[in-house]
């Protein structure tokens, strides 16, 4: 049965006996619980028939069960990164209440649950001297970001997040529990380490952790008036580097706000992420070409830093706002590309983007570590991002900066940085026989077509 929008009552008495199968609860539009369903992203409007806040795996397949039953659609979040908006249509399955978080010293191994942030496995981790691969913002889940693969701040050095992945507890699609590995059901560990959410829910993660505490990071900070040069001279740079160091560069255009250096407020500035696991004296030897390019930084931030520090390269927002975000994946960096960028979003374009970035790849990520999952263009060296407020005016300037480097891009993203709730750019985040091969799961495991996610794989 159908739950009518306009049906209050019986939505009512639906609900509540769902809640009394539930060890955790399900909160309605009127219930103080329902506002966790607020994404991270502020743009997007989420207004979910009802949301579940599940206790465990158990609770996770009592809603996906629900969700059939009714006809309703099925989506998923724990700390609302990735936040796509969300109507009366869909059931909300809120895991940011599966904390288990613990790390195993003698195996070099941690278990998470779905709604453990990176941070909060970083600190655990580090007591130990060990360090998970995972990305640059400490308030994404670690469930969510493996789900699409994960590109990180080290990841030509240790490759991409999910492979680290020992193994998942998940609910799919057709509300069974399962354990899922290389041996067990090894087509759906296939699916979850990269897929998104097209085949079902990540309730828990083993990974493996690498032996790691320090490590030489941070960014040098430009003057906005010397984009060009500084791009040109990055990008001959970084095509030279070896694995061990990670790097992308970005104009950033950052606000007069508490917290941001008054060097770098309120105006367009440059900024060369760095991150490497050489020695001190080493990574200063491969960063020395970049200070004395003939620009000087008005920021050098570069140093030995902490592993849990490692947030501290990107500086990603730390509280909820609205953005608008794209990414296109390049063949290759030539100087016309860099001029292109520079053309439509350095210091005489007047571009209200607030970051374009540009983010070296290959290296360890080029090879999967292990068995590989439903990740694709891990062969692509380059990846350029455009973020901004959302309007008009920013679309505009997204689409610009992606057509003046079309001749280089072979129009795909990554899925994690793909427009959120696109159906158009989650499908073409896969190469065809990827999508082929997750559409094909979906359909055997989700019969009913209840996944929000799975019904983009398609999409055009």
């Amino acid at each position: 049965m159908n739950i009518p929008e306009n049906d209050s009552d019986l939505l009512t008495a639906e609900v509540e006996s769902l809640r009394q199968r539930l060890t955790g609860t399900v909160a309605l539009p009127q219930d103080a619980g329902y506002k966790t369903a607020e994404p991270w992203n502020l743009t997007a409007v989420v207004n979910p028939a009802a949301v579940v806040l599940a206790a465990n795996s158990g609770d996770v397949a009592e809603a996906v069960r629900f969700a059939t039953a009714h006809r309703l659609k099925l989506a998923v979040q724990a700390t609302g990164h990735g936040g796509v908006s969300l109507g009366a249509d869909v059931l909300l399955v809120h895991t940011g209440g599966l904390s288990e978080c613990s790390v195993d010293a003698a195996a070099g191994t941690a278990r998470v649950g779905a709604g453990v942030t990176a941070q909060q496995l970083i600190d655990a981790a580090t007591e130990h001297g060990l360090a998970p691969i995972l990305g640059s913002a400490g308030t994404v889940s670690v469930a969510g970001f493996i789900s699409g693969g994960g590109v990180g701040p080290l990841v030509t050095t240790f490759g991409l997040s999910s492979d680290y992945v020992q193994a998942l507890d998940v609910v799919t699609a057709d509300g069974e529990v399962r354990r899922v590995s290389a041996t067990d059901h090894p087509e759906l560990f296939w699916a979850f380490r990269g897929g998104k959410g097209t085949v079902g829910i990540i309730t828990a993660i083993e990974l493996e952790l690498v032996r790691l505490e320090t490590l030489q990071g941070g960014a040098l900070y430009f003057d906005g008036a010397d984009a060009s040069v500084v791009l040109r001279t990055w990008a001959e740079w970084s095509a030279n580097v070896p694995d061990e160091v990670t790097t992308s560069v970005a104009l950033v255009n950052l606000p007069a706000v508490p917290g941001v250096p008054e060097v770098l407020a309120g105006r367009l500035t440059v900024a060369v992420r760095f991150a490497s696991t050489l020695s001190q004296k080493a990574s200063e030897l491969v960063l020395a070409p970049l200070r004395s390019a003939g620009v000087k930084p008005i920021l050098d931030s570069v140093g030995t830093m902490p592993y849990r520090d490692i947030g501290h390269i990107h500086a990603e927002p730390a509280m909820p706002m609205p953005l608008a975000q794209d990414q296109r994946l390049l063949t290759s960096l030539p100087t016309e590309a860099i001029d292109a960028i520079v053309q439509v979003a350095g210091p005489d374009s007047q571009s209200p983007l607030k970051v374009v970035e540009i983010r070296r790849l290959g290296g360890a990520l080029s090879a999967p570590r292990g068995e590989e999952g439903a990740f694709s263009n891990r062969e692509l060296p380059y990846a350029l991002t455009a973020i901004g407020l959302p309007g008009d005016a920013v679309a505009s300037a997204i689409s610009e900066t992606f057509a003046g480097v079309s001749s280089w891009s072979n129009g795909a993203s990554f899925v994690n940085f793909a427009v959120p709730g696109d159906p158009g750019g989650f499908s073409s985040a896969y190469d065809d026989d990827t999508r082929r091969k997750l559409a094909q799961l979906a359909e055997r495991y989700d019969p009913n077509g209840i996944l929000l996610t799975a019904g983009w794989l398609s999409a055009d």
